[in-house]
């Protein structure tokens, strides 16, 4: 026989659901109900069915937002918020980090995430939300936020000296603390070891005094601050210097300067580079220029040492050329008396260094080429 069927929810019937089955489509919350259906023929008295109830949940949904401060300074934290079904898990993407993360929804409908120190701006996605009651729904989302991250001010300060006169204690030359940086783009604040200075709002800074400093410098645009750190040291130069000359008429004599008060120095001789060493070996015979000064260049000292030595040889031939022998580098302030002696001992000339020397005579006559002599 032919059957006849009608879907019923509730008391009323379902236009046009007339057949042995009824399927819902796109489901609504109006959708929610009890269900039967009621089969009849020509014969034979109707038949109702058993009832089926069928409940339509709402989707679960969640939004996200930034929760905390934003901007933030590079090496500052803040907060993610997400608001949406009470009990749901929210499934979000730190954009460039492999792995997902989670936040359930509190009953009140927000769940917090920290995002920990950030350095540079990151953008938070949402990928999908699941309400994990009885009959779990889910669906995927999308939105996303960016907690935007400006940079510290990018500055530093070089340690340096101040000069102090070894006698006076006063101060010859101050310490400019630089940072490079345009007044007008930032805030400045100076602080030494008393604190914050007053009136010291300035690019830089002119130590006059020992000790540690710092800056604080602050974008006048972002107002994110760095803090700078650098130490200020003393120096002061010689206050006299000696020195020893070791090696007279040998082949590497040697000068050692001694400077007053101990300190650490630097040396030259003549045009040369400035040494550690105090010591200079190997000189020329002649007048040298000696260079004392303190590693910070607060002063420089000067002086002349001699190197003496003798000719090797002279040739009294009347060429006009190494004719006469005399030690020379005694200066003319010094009238020094020269003795020569043969092998015996015998005196042979008496000269003055600022004579015209020795001709290689002795009463008048030219003594022997290979004459043995010694002088004194």
């Amino acid at each position: 026989t032919n059957l006849a069927y009608q879907w019923y929810k509730g008391t009323a019937a379902i236009p046009g659901a007339q057949g042995n089955s009824h399927t819902i489509t796109n489901a609504a919350l109006a959708d929610s109900g009890t269900y039967y259906c009621v089969v009849g023929s020509a014969s034979c008295a109707d038949v109702t069915s058993s009832v089926a109830t069928i409940t339509v949940r709402a989707l679960p949904v969640a939004t996200i937002a930034v929760g905390g401060s934003n901007p933030i300074c590079s090496g500052e934290s803040s907060s993610i918020t997400f608001q949406g079904t009470p009990g749901a898990m929210v499934v979000y993407n730190i954009v460039g980090v492999l792995d997902n993360e989670t936040a359930l929804i509190d009953p009140t409908g927000f769940a917090y995430a920290a995002t920990g120190t950030l350095t540079e701006s990151t953008t938070y996605e949402l990928v999908s939300v699941t309400y994990t009651g009885v009959d779990a729904c889910s669906q995927p989302l999308t939105g996303s936020v960016t907690v935007e991250v400006n940079e510290l001010p990018q500055v530093s300060i070089e340690d340096g000296y101040i000069c102090i006169d070894p006698v006076t204690l006063a101060v010859t030359r101050t310490y400019t603390l630089d940072t490079g940086l345009n007044d007008g783009q930032y805030i400045f604040e100076w602080s030494d070891a008393n604190g914050v200075m007053s009136g010291e709002t300035s690019s830089f800074y002119e130590a006059s005094a020992v000790g540690q400093y710092s800056v604080r410098i602050t974008d006048s645009v972002t107002l994110c601050s760095q803090t700078a750190f650098a130490t200020v040291y003393q120096s002061s130069p010689p206050l006299s210097f000696d020195y020893t000359v070791n090696g007279f008429f040998s082949q590497n004599p040697t000068v050692t300067i001694t400077a007053q008060p101990a300190g650490d120095y630097e040396y030259q001789l003549d045009y040369g580079p400035f040494q550690e060493s105090n010591v200079f070996d190997n000189i020329s015979q002649g007048t040298h220029t000696i260079t004392v000064r303190d590693p910070q260049a607060c002063d420089v000292l000067t002086g002349e040492v001699t190197i003496i030595d003798y000719p090797k040889y002279f040739t009294p031939n009347g060429d006009g050329i190494h004719d006469t022998w005399n030690i020379s580098e005694f200066g003319e302030e010094l009238n020094a008396k020269i003795y020569i002696f043969d092998r015996f001992g015998k005196l042979v000339k008496e000269i003055s260094t600022k004579g015209l020397g020795w001709d290689g005579t002795f009463n008048g006559q030219l003594l022997p080429n290979n004459l043995n002599l010694t002088f004194q």
